[in-house]
């Protein structure tokens, strides 16, 4: 019954390794070679009724300071640390 219990708690272990350390990598690394085709706000205006529309602006040809203020609203420790929050 232990060996049994233990199998399971090891199961366990590796599907939570693999749902919570793996798959968040591999979605990061896919956005990195491939441009976002859905956001959660697309999806919430077409549920809304508004439609499926979206425009993408390349980040050379948006000001410097809506950058920083999109981290910042993002993030309000922004300033005090130099990573991941």
């Amino acid at each position: 019954m232990l060996a049994r219990w233990r199998r399971y708690a090891a199961l366990c272990l590796h599907l939570a390794l693999l749902l919570l350390i793996v798959l968040p990598f591999r979605w990061i690394l896919l956005h990195l070679a491939l441009p976002v085709s859905v956001t959660l706000l697309m999806v919430i205006r077409l549920l809304d009724g508004h439609g499926w529309t979206h425009s993408w602006t390349d980040l050379q040809q948006i000001h410097p300071y809506l950058a920083v203020a999109v981290g910042a609203a993002e993030n309000n420790r922004f300033g005090q640390h130099r990573g991941i929050d």
